[in-house]
């Protein structure tokens, strides 16, 4: 079996009058029809890893790019999940990271031509939605999504004070 550690979650985040917003994915049904039985999901925007001498930094402006995001703010979210991918056959490691952005700003939700996120489909996301923490919850199906999404809560989005120890940019 293959072990991945090539991609990185990114929870993109908007501080509102309302609290925060989080941009949540769904996908398309040829994503859930080629890879999960026809079952529909949401999920987070995701990159993959160029190579090992890319910073993190890096890494996380290019994968947001790919979606028309700027970030104000990146940070570390620490939280790692270990995975069964059934896309890829694979076990994979996939490190979370969160990106602060001003507004609701309109992803784009077609996959970058090439890219390794998507080889072999066509249109990765069916739509958005930026969302409050109880339709995240709601919403989200993934253990670790749902794991990753509570140390984003306690430890950078929704706390008094976001822990800067784990802002990266």
């Amino acid at each position: 079996m293959k072990v991945l550690a090539n991609v990185a979650e990114i929870w993109v985040f908007s501080r509102t009058a309302d609290g925060p917003r989080y941009l949540i994915l769904e996908a398309s049904q040829e994503k859930a029809d080629a890879f999960f039985g026809g079952h529909r999901f949401w999920q987070i925007p995701g990159t993959s890893i160029a190579d090992d001498d890319e910073l993190t930094v890096d890494t996380l402006r290019r994968g947001l790019r790919d979606y028309g995001l700027r970030a104000d703010s990146l940070w570390a979210v620490e939280h790692v999940s270990t995975i069964f991918n059934r896309r890829f056959d694979a076990i994979q490691i996939v490190p979370a990271f969160a990106a602060e952005v001003q507004g609701l700003p309109e992803p784009t939700l077609t996959v970058p031509p090439g890219s390794s996120l998507a080889p072999t489909i066509r249109v990765e996301y069916g739509g958005y939605e930026w969302v409050d923490a109880g339709r995240v919850e709601e919403l989200m199906t993934f253990r670790a999504l749902v794991e990753g999404f509570a140390a984003l809560r306690r430890y950078i989005s929704e706390c008094a004070e976001p822990r800067e120890e784990f802002r990266l940019a």
